[in-house]
């Protein structure tokens, strides 16, 4: 009967119009311990509950054989850990392999790549430029802290640091 073929197919169209294929994703097995430090590690089968927090997410996409995401991790770790001590409450901060995990939503081009969700899904994926890279743990946290409306904890210490700086000189 060559007729079951085409039912097939105008099933499989019906379930896709409708939304309701479920779509195949690349995961990683979920790693012992992903949850223990500042930076979360992810697969993509946590992606989904992980957005569902409420809070900010920092994610970075990386590749582990990639010399520039061996180079940006420490710098990476200490804005997770900055953000961890001002901000957890409001912020997560992640990390998903990207060669072995591949989240809806996010188009990663090119390793390392950070991108910045604020509340979750509730707006647009924003891309952390890549000059920001460069720049020090201190300064990046500060460029995440503008993307995500947030007042910098360190600022008012230290504009109360230069002041009493000017005083001496005085």
């Amino acid at each position: 009967d060559k007729s079951a073929p085409a039912e097939s197919i105008e099933k499989f169209v019906k379930k896709h119009s409708a939304g309701k294929l479920k779509v195949h994703r690349k995961s990683s097995s979920v790693r012992d311990g992903w949850d223990k430090s500042a930076v979360k590690e992810l697969a993509s089968s946590q992606w989904e509950d992980f957005l569902k927090k409420d809070k900010h997410i920092i994610v970075e996409f990386y590749s582990p054989t990639c010399e520039h995401c061996k180079a940006f991790e420490p710098k990476f770790g200490q804005v997770a850990e900055l953000f961890n001590m001002h901000f957890s409450k409001h912020v997560a901060v992640a990390r998903i392999d990207g060669t072995k995990n591949e989240v809806p939503g996010i188009e990663v081009s090119r390793f390392p790549s950070v991108f910045v969700l604020e509340n979750g899904w509730k707006s647009m994926p924003k891309e952390v430029g890549r000059s920001n890279f460069q720049k020090s743990s201190k300064k990046l946290a500060r460029v995440l802290m503008r993307m995500l409306a947030l007042k910098d904890p360190t600022e008012k210490e230290e504009k109360m640091k230069a002041a009493r700086n000017m005083h001496r000189e005085l």
